[in-house]
C-alpha cells in the first residue's frame, strides 16, 4: 500500500495536492481499515508497531498534501551523515580530541 502512494505521488500534478483529492481520501481509508482490524492475534512488536502508526495516522500521508515533502527520509539522513561518522572516530580518540571536535562543529 505504501508503495502504491509513493507510485501515486510521482505522478501527481499540481493541482492534485489538495485535501480533497478522492484518490488520497482512498489511500487513508485504507490505511485505516487496516490499522483498525483486530490485533490480538498479532506479534508483540507488530502490535506496537500498529501503535506507532495509529498515533501518527495525521502525519502519514503528509506528502501526499504538499508538493515539496519528500516521501522519505533520505536526503536528512545523507545530511547528518559525514558529521556522525566524524563523531564516530573521534570517539575513539582521546577526550581532548572530542572536545576539540566538538567546540569545531560549533563554529
Amino acid at each position: 500500500m505504501f508503495k502504491n502512494t509513493i507510485d501515486y505521488q510521482r505522478t501527481m500534478k499540481q493541482s492534485d495536492y489538495t485535501e480533497s483529492n478522492i484518490k488520497i481520501k482512498e489511500f487513508e481509508q485504507s490505511l485505516t481499515n487496516l490499522l483498525t482490524k483486530e490485533i490480538k492475534d498479532r506479534h508483540q512488536k507488530e502490535r506496537a508497531f500498529v501503535k506507532r502508526l495509529v498515533k501518527n495516522i495525521d502525519s502519514i500521508f503528509t506528502f501526499l498534501y504538499f508538493e515539496y515533502v519528500p516521501s522519505d527520509n533520505n536526503g536528512s539522513e545523507r545530511a547528518i551523515r559525514n558529521v556522525k561518522v566524524k563523531m564516530k572516530i573521534f570517539r575513539q580518540k582521546t577526550k581532548l580530541s572530542n572536545i576539540f571536535y566538538h567546540n569545531l562543529l560549533k563554529v
